[in-house]
């Protein structure tokens, strides 16, 4: 007995190059957005808490040779982290054409997904 889902025609029908371009600038704005989203605020989190603990290191006065450089050490290096991630989220590709060209798996049927049916019954 073999699993398979609904049987798909295969038709090959030459696409609009117009078309393809409007995909792939819906596909760059998408990309943009959701880049911009997960980068930017990220990083203006971080260059936040860098100067919070930068600030909270040079209150601490606690003489030579005392942790305080350590922690204003470390906020200075949460401020340069959130500074790569905001180059990274302003930073955009100029045109689609430098996005790698992006394909959508087809989906399979379930009983392709549980079973494999390579062997004859």
């Amino acid at each position: 007995m073999r699993l398979s889902g609904p049987k798909r025609e295969k038709t090959s029908i030459m696409a609009d190059p117009k078309e393809d371009i409007v995909e792939r600038t819906t596909i760059l704005n998408q990309a943009i957005w959701q880049k911009w989203n997960r980068f930017t605020w990220s990083g203006l989190v971080m260059v936040g808490t860098g100067l919070i603990v930068v600030s909270f290191g040079l209150l601490m006065q606690m003489g030579p040779y005392s942790p305080e450089g350590l922690v204003v050490g470390f906020g200075i290096i949460l401020i340069l982290i959130g500074i790569v991630r905001l180059l990274i989220g302003l930073i955009n590709p100029l045109a689609p054409n430098d996005l790698d060209n992006m394909t959508v798996p087809e989906e399979k049927a379930l009983g392709e997904k549980i079973f494999k049916t390579n062997s004859k019954i």
